[in-house]
C-alpha cells in the first residue's frame, strides 16, 4: 500500500514538472518569461493546500472552492508586474506562507458552514 502511494506522489510530480516546462515555451513565445515563476508557486501553494486535506478529495464543495481559489490567482499572475530574474528563496516563502494560510482558513471556513448544515439536516 505504501509503494502504491509513493508512486503516486511521483507521478504527481512528474506531472507537475511536466506541465511547467511544457509552459515555459509557451510564456515565452507570448512574451511573458517572467510568469513562470509566479505561476510555478501559485500551483505549490494549490498543490500543498489540497494536500492538506486528503480527507476532502470527494467533496464537491472542496473542489469547487479550489477551482475558485485558482481563479482568484490568475489575476495576481497576471497584473502585478513581476520582474525577470532570481529572487531569494526567503523572499518567495514569505510571499507563498499568506496564501497558503487564507487559503486554509477559506477552506476551513467552509468546512465549517458545510458541517453545520450537515448537522442541521439530520
Amino acid at each position: 500500500m505504501a509503494g502504491q502511494n509513493r508512486r503516486g506522489v511521483i507521478l504527481w510530480i512528474l506531472l507537475f514538472f511536466g506541465g511547467a516546462l511544457l509552459s515555459f515555451p509557451l510564456l515565452d513565445r507570448l512574451g511573458r518569461p517572467e510568469l513562470d515563476r509566479p505561476i510555478i508557486f501559485s500551483v505549490v501553494v494549490l498543490a500543498v493546500v489540497i494536500k492538506v486535506y486528503p480527507g476532502f478529495y470527494r467533496q464537491l464543495w472542496f473542489w469547487i472552492t479550489m477551482a475558485v481559489l485558482a481563479a482568484l490567482h490568475v489575476p495576481l499572475i497576471v497584473f502585478i508586474p513581476w520582474k525577470q530574474g532570481w529572487i531569494p528563496g526567503p523572499i518567495i516563502f514569505i510571499f507563498c506562507l499568506p496564501d497558503v494560510a487564507f487559503m486554509i482558513w477559506i477552506i476551513n471556513l467552509l468546512q465549517k458552514s458545510v458541517g453545520m448544515r450537515a448537522i442541521n439536516a439530520k
